[in-house]
């Protein structure tokens, strides 16, 4: 089921760019609160390792993502933290584990452009989630009345890198309004380099009522929906879909039927 990562993340020279260890974050912020209590917890799409290192504070974490190069940067950066780093993907990883808490963070779910990955996506989440345990994913609202094409004049910035020092980045973007499928291109250049660096990813955007139904299917249920990372309620035009949720009450029923 491998398929080609983005060099986004798979170059070594565009993944540095991630290495971003030191910002705030409320989607860390609020995700850090729900994990207060967790024993272990399962970080799938780790990236650079940021908020598996914060979570290992409190907790036993497994860090999954399938880029090597992000895990080179997690695992040199965090190699004193509480936290075992895996290369895999997230929807065929089976770890024989479960855990009271499961996260996946900074939109990552949205890689996945299909219902059948997306679906496999969920029945990981599923299969590793102790009986009493939460999940929380985020994935960008598509009726946000927002454009979602941008260029790169409208994007241009600059920031500064907490080992590459001042970093210039822009991206661009084009949305299929039929398949739900936005394909950008983010650009970084660094002081000191000569070249600008750039890749292009596609991710996909999925209406809330599309979602209820791949998790109902994958036997998660929802128990919270936020439209925002401030936990404001969920409405039709909210700029994001956070998911907080569990397993459906009656999913080890079903096991239990199953194996009979």
């Amino acid at each position: 089921m491998k398929t080609k990562l983005s060099k986004l993340y798979s170059d070594p020279k565009l993944a540095k760019f991630y290495e971003v260890n030191d910002h705030d974050r409320l989607d860390y912020e609020t995700i850090l609160e729900l994990a207060k209590d967790a024993r272990s917890v399962l970080d799938i799409g780790c990236g650079t390792g940021v908020l598996s290192a914060a979570l290992s504070k409190n907790s036993d974490v497994t860090a999954v993502d399938p880029a090597r190069a992000m895990l080179e940067i997690a695992k040199r950066n965090f190699d004193q933290t509480n936290v075992e780093w895996i290369e895999g993907d997230a929807r065929e990883v089976r770890l024989a584990r479960k855990f009271d808490f499961i996260v996946m963070s900074g939109h990552a779910f949205q890689v996945f452009l299909d219902e059948q990955d997306q679906l496999s996506v969920l029945k990981t989440i599923a299969e590793h989630l102790a009986d009493c345990g939460t999940f929380i994913f985020d994935s960008r609202n598509p009726f946000f009345p927002e454009s979602k094409e941008r260029t790169r004049q409208q994007t241009y910035r600059k920031f500064q890198h907490s080992k590459l020092g001042e970093v210039h980045m822009w991206n661009e973007s084009s949305f299929d309004e039929e398949s739900g499928i936005l394909t950008y291109t983010n650009g970084f250049s660094a002081l000191g380099e000569r070249d600008e660096k750039s890749a292009q990813e596609r991710i996909k955007y999925t209406p809330k009522s599309e979602l209820d139904d791949l998790l109902s299917k994958a036997g998660l249920e929802i128990l919270s929906c936020f439209g925002s990372w401030n936990k404001e309620p969920f409405h039709n035009q909210a700029r994001e879909i956070i998911i907080v949720g569990g397993l459906e009450k009656h999913h080890n029923t079903k096991h239990d039927n199953e194996r009979s």
